[in-house]
């Protein structure tokens, strides 16, 4: 779970629904770049809590505080969370049974999206299984970063890149060599609030990565897939959003 400047309203919500699990957990917080005084507030709540492990990253930025955090996990699963979500008590037992029973290795779940307040505001489905995860990929990300638990070893070989969008760049990085799935339930409850990261400013497409994924993809879903392609190319450009070209 990284950390940087977080409501603690919401802090404190989430790091409670990671310690109310049924599945028991160790919870690492990493500090992302903040000053000194900001690092013993946070700090102290976040002992209050009962985090087990907190860090402070002296970098800015998710992909930084990832990675600085990667090396402490001592688990073979590792699972994300962001500082102003919340998680479903069941999310780890029920993300963990599903990826030693379809032999995956990176597991999400569909969500629900909440307002400031913590209304139920959409019901976002993703695509379940490795073959439609690694078909949406082509044109968006087929998970919420969030919600996903991972055999930790992809992260100890593979590091988040230093980008806008790690989590599509990295998924892109790693679809030739892992199986990826998400839970048809909604385990994960993501807010929407005025205070998150401006998304004008990160990559919405990697378009000569999704090209070459692209055709990694059986033929007869090619043309379905180039068409998705150009319609968020297409929507990305009139938002004057960024395309980049490699993840």
């Amino acid at each position: 779970m990284p950390i940087y400047k977080s409501s603690t309203d919401f802090l404190r919500n989430s790091v409670l629904s990671i310690k109310q699990q049924s599945y028991p957990v160790r919870l690492i917080c990493i500090l992302n770049g903040m000053n000194t005084t900001n690092n013993i507030f946070y700090s102290e709540l976040l002992h209050s809590l009962g985090a087990d492990l907190i860090l402070s990253c002296p970098l800015k930025g998710i992909s930084h505080a990832l990675n600085f955090g990667i090396p402490h996990v001592r688990s073979e699963y590792v699972a994300r969370q962001d500082d102003d979500d919340i998680s479903h008590p069941e999310r780890i037992r029920i993300q963990l049974s599903y990826l030693l029973e379809k032999n995956i290795d990176i597991v999400g779940s569909d969500i629900v999206a909440l307002d400031s307040s913590g209304c139920p505001i959409q019901y976002v489905r993703y695509p379940d299984t490795d073959f439609h995860c690694k078909s949406t990929l082509v044109y968006k990300s087929c998970f919420c970063h969030g919600s996903v638990l991972l055999r930790s070893r992809l992260l100890k070989h593979y590091q988040y890149p230093h980008a806008g969008s790690e989590d599509y760049a990295l998924w892109l990085r790693l679809c030739q060599k892992y199986r990826y799935g998400n839970v048809s339930i909604p385990l994960y409850y993501y807010r929407r609030h005025s205070d998150q990261y401006t998304h004008t400013r990160i990559p919405y497409l990697f378009l000569i990565t999704s090209l070459g994924l692209l055709r990694t993809r059986p033929l007869h879903t090619q043309p379905r897939l180039f068409f998705m392609l150009l319609s968020y190319l297409f929507f990305h450009v009139s938002k004057n959003r960024i395309i980049a070209l490699n993840a």
